[in-house]
């Protein structure tokens, strides 16, 4: 059989192209390995933040130190497993036929949070390449979202709407606290404890292994 020049120049479908360019940026990347001096983290390291990671480390100038606001990684960790909750008790109560305790269509955009989240944080564990914590970001915004989305789902069981404003108040300025008492880290400021230039950011540190 003869095959025709245009069937064998008959361009790449999209799907195809796709595919391909997922190939090989899923091989390029697991060739990315670390050095022996490198330091790189885990996975699992990044929704706990367990750990930062140091940028222009120098002996003369120091350097800046990237590190999660825990009180905002923490919140959303828990809000997941929440989440996972208020899905079991939905499904008890369809199953018992009984009134739904969480409006339906809410809930069901919750979780495409939550697949948006796994989607980008669970390749992570298949990857043999060098992992640093500023991967994690791209899934940090479906958790930020899912955090909102939850805490929404919370408070339309609740009976007084002067309540609920005030815990979703509350909530905020827990937020802003967080975000004031972390901006040295979070911005890269001189921190100086002889100065007193953001000295009091050595009593954040909740954790051992931040090592700022």
């Amino acid at each position: 059989a003869v095959v025709s020049s245009r069937c064998q120049n008959k361009p790449a479908g999209f799907v195809q192209k796709l595919s391909e360019m997922q190939v090989k940026m899923l091989v390029t990347n697991n060739a990315l390995l670390p050095s022996e001096e490198e330091r790189s983290s885990r996975p699992w390291m990044w929704p706990v933040n367990w750990e930062g990671l140091w940028f222009a480390l120098s002996h003369e100038h120091g350097g800046v130190y990237f590190l999660g606001n825990p009180v905002i990684f923490w919140t959303n960790l828990v809000m997941i497993f929440v989440l996972l909750l208020i899905n079991v008790r939905q499904a008890y109560s369809q199953l018992r036929v009984r009134e739904l305790p969480y409006n339906e269509g809410e809930l069901y955009r919750t979780n495409w949070y939550l697949f948006g989240y796994l989607l980008h944080y669970v390749p992570f564990y298949l990857m043999g390449r060098v992992l640093y914590f500023h991967h994690f970001y791209s899934a940090f915004i479906f958790n930020c979202m899912l955090t909102g989305a939850v805490v929404e789902l919370l408070l339309a069981r609740c009976s007084s709407v002067l309540v609920a404003m005030r815990i979703r108040c509350a909530f905020l300025l827990v937020i802003l606290l967080s975000f004031i008492a972390f901006a040295p880290l979070a911005y890269g400021l001189p921190v100086n404890e002889d100065r007193q230039t953001y000295g009091y950011i050595k009593w954040f540190k909740w954790l051992d292994t931040w090592a700022f």
